[in-house]
């Protein structure tokens, strides 16, 4: 499937639908990037391709290289492409998306009460299960409105596929089972002529040729979690699965956790090989061989490398820092491996990979609506990442990282701790910090084996850490203290719930002067450092007064959150990543501890778009049916210069 053939108001479609096969964002140097140049500096040049990884393409390959492997002739791929497109979905921009092959049959499709039929056509379907997400200029290109039978509409876009026979010669095929048995001894070990290095090549001591000893290799288990530490050699080819299927998309960065599968596409350019084949790593991939000979196969991809020379004047040499370093596949995925010395030797069968990213998207998009319900902000905004996060945002993933877990010891259900974890959940979505944060669920699970609070606890900080860390390599210092205050904050009433005591409290968990870029006023500001004290004092020593100390903390929480919602409302449209042009269907939600507060709030409140004096006119108060001791004020806010007029709640705990 080619979509530069296409018009480009349909590459327009197909990048909101599917953000991540489009990221032209460039990667930024790491560490070890830095120390790889460092090292090798000035006698070789270490060449760095800055763009997003793409799986075996070693350096610098060109777009419009990768297809799925046919066992026909009408495209019947077992269902690949189809899940390497889910793959580039991205649920916090778009909101639910589907995707289904139209060229493998006549589809029967069933939508709630209501069934469509298809004819055979190669295309791919993709179903928006939230037009309302779509941005209104795609309505012209829908292909179908499919209705539920309860009036719920699903919007069906088509995008059309080839299917092309062809005969490639030099081909690195691993579905045979030869190619499989040279592939393990030819790439467990380094390459001869220092083609690909390992790090037991390279002296790590004092005067190294290399200059080396500062990078470490790294063993990953999951796509949140490695350590350090130097993995075993692979003892056969299905030992190398878990490397080759690794669940980063593209395979990983060079300089993580994609060394391998990176340099051996380097390899397989610079000695000419035309193409590769290998098994997807979205796919429940298998190979049916009898008698040495393939009979059948699915789940399969082919990267072409023809007519893309490297310059054969410039030795290369690929510098694999962590060789095979995948130990495992994702949790509930294995492989099944036919005897060595049956008339099926070669075959294997990889089971459950599709299970596991079904039900990790649709986790996701179940997180994205409970923290959308939770946090009344919307479950997607159209500048997704970082960059994008408001200080609203930046100060509830510091509180959630801990809430959680406050939660679980605090007698909540699992239904509650779930509630918690799925708004970190989604706040990473929304934040680009899923990749730190995405590690919440095995935290949980580990917590829920062994029980180990401080364990769990200190996997917590160490998130939130990371997560503050990723705000100030971008030079976002106040999301990067909103963050990390936060953080403190709640895990001091954590340590109140759970009654600790006679502990000492590090003065750098109490002193706001340290966050000096804090974006609160000074009343706010005041309160949050009385209350960081008072409950270090609870904390260091007898107690008695924690249930008191903890309703203040809930309060105060609420205070800042509702003030850094106003001002969220206040940041400049290009900061937030929010535009506004017509009146909201929801109305903000701001948090106030007292009439006082609401009043200042409303005083000082100022309109999105232009940023001028709004009128405010209260329209009714009632009681929160959902909480108790909550009023709900509803106003409609106009802005005296460009008229823009939107509806608010301001609600008072008291």
């Amino acid at each position: 499937m080619s979509i530069s053939g296409h018009d480009q108001e349909s590459i327009l479609l197909f990048n909101f639908l599917f953000p991540a096969f489009a990221d032209e964002r460039t990667v930024l140097l790491t560490d070890r990037q830095k120390l790889l140049e460092s090292a090798f500096s000035p006698f070789v040049e270490a060449a760095v391709d800055r763009r997003q990884p793409r799986r075996f393409a070693g350096p610098y390959l060109p777009r419009g290289r990768y297809f799925s492997l046919c066992i026909d002739s009408h495209g019947n791929d077992g269902g690949t492409l189809t899940h390497e497109l889910r793959a580039y979905r991205d649920p916090a921009r778009s909101g639910m998306v589907e995707v289904v092959d139209l060229g493998i049959g006549n589809l029967t499709l069933a939508v709630g009460t209501k069934t469509y039929k298809f004819d055979r056509q190669p295309a791919m379907g993709v179903l928006a299960h939230h037009p309302d997400r779509i941005p209104q200029e795609f309505a012209s290109q829908i292909a179908h409105r499919l209705d539920d039978g309860a009036g719920r509409l699903i919007w069906m876009f088509k995008f059309p596929y080839s299917v092309q026979e062809t005969v490639i010669e030099n081909v690195v095929d691993l579905r045979l089972p030869a190619t499989q048995a040279w592939f393990h001894e030819h790439f467990s070990a380094p390459q001869p002529g220092q083609a690909i290095m390992w790090p037991e090549q390279l002296d790590a001591g004092p005067g190294s040729r290399w200059g080396w000893g500062a990078v470490s290799p790294t063993i990953a288990v999951s796509r949140f979690r490695q350590y350090e530490g130097r993995a075993p050699v692979p003892k056969d080819f299905y030992h190398m699965l878990p490397t080759l299927m690794n669940p980063h998309v593209g395979g990983g960065l060079a300089s993580s956790t994609g060394s391998t599968v990176q340099s051996i596409g380097a390899w397989m350019r610079h000695n000419s090989v035309s193409a590769f084949a290998y098994p997807s790593s979205r796919a429940d991939a298998f190979v049916q061989v009898e008698d040495g000979q393939l009979r059948s196969f699915g789940g399969w991809n082919l990267v072409d490398y023809r007519a893309i020379e490297l310059d054969t004047q410039i030795e290369m040499s690929y510098f694999d820092h962590s060789p095979w370093c995948w130990v495992t596949f994702p949790r509930g995925v294995s492989v099944a491996v036919a005897y060595p010395n049956s008339d099926t030797a070669g075959s294997f069968r990889i089971r459950g990979m599709v299970n596991y990213w079904a039900e990790d998207y649709l986790e996701l998009v179940k997180s994205l609506d409970v923290m959308a319900a939770e946090l009344a902000i919307p479950a997607t905004k159209s500048d997704i990442g970082t960059e994008s996060t408001t200080r609203y945002e930046a100060w509830k993933v510091g509180i959630h990282t801990v809430r959680w877990l406050r939660v679980a010891f605090s007698g909540g259900s699992e239904e509650d701790i779930r509630v918690a974890i799925r708004v970190l959940r989604g706040l990473a979505a929304r934040c680009g910090l899923l990749d730190i944060l995405g590690e919440i669920d095995e935290i949980a699970d580990d917590l829920g084996e062994d029980g180990d609070l401080n364990k769990a606890l200190r996997a917590c900080v160490s998130l939130n850490t990371r997560a503050a860390d990723r705000f100030m390599s971008r030079s976002m210092t106040e999301r990067e203290q909103l963050t990390t205050v936060a953080s403190n904050l709640e895990l001091f009433m954590l340590y109140l719930s759970i009654r600790v005591r006679d502990q000492i409290v590090p003065e750098s968990g109490t002193d706001l002067t340290r966050y000096r870029r804090l974006p609160l006023p000074d009343v706010l500001r005041s309160r949050l450092a009385a209350y960081l004290n008072e409950a270090a004092a609870e904390i260091s020593g007898a107690g008695g007064s924690e249930q008191a100390i903890l309703r203040k903390g809930s309060d105060l929480e609420a205070s800042i959150a509702g003030h850094l919602r106003s001002s969220n409302v206040n940041e400049p449209a290009h900061s937030t990543g929010e535009k506004f042009s017509n009146r909201p269907d929801e109305p903000f939600i701001f948090e106030c501890a007292s009439m006082t507060e609401a009043g200042e709030f409303l005083a000082r409140l100022t309109c999105p778009p232009c940023g001028s004096p709004v009128d405010s006119t209260h329209k009714e108060s009632r009681e929160d049916p959902s909480r108790g001791h909550r009023m709900l004020d509803y106003f409609d806010a106009t802005c005296n210069t460009c008229r823009f007029t939107w509806p608010l709640v301001v609600a008072i705990q008291y």
